[in-house]
């Protein structure tokens, strides 16, 4: 035979669980805006290195082209 399972009435919180409750969840949801924005901040620094490293590039790209111009230049001459 089974024996019966009795049903554990819901125990409800007091004031000050309550309260420390809301204060856990809304320290967990500045907690993960916080984490939100560093990820965002590092996103953008990311981007902004990559863009950097791009226009350096480019610049010396520039440059090199520059100087076979010159020399090009002065050999005609």
């Amino acid at each position: 035979m089974k024996s019966k399972k009795t049903k554990k009435p819901n125990k409800k919180k007091s004031e000050p669980e309550k309260q420390e409750e809301r204060k856990r969840i809304k320290l967990e949801k500045e907690r993960d805006e916080m984490i939100e924005k560093l990820k965002e901040k590092e996103q953008r620094r990311t981007k902004l290195e990559n863009e950097h490293d791009k226009m350096k590039n480019e610049r010396e790209e520039m440059k090199k082209e520059l100087r076979e111009m010159s020399q090009d230049l002065n050999e005609l001459l």
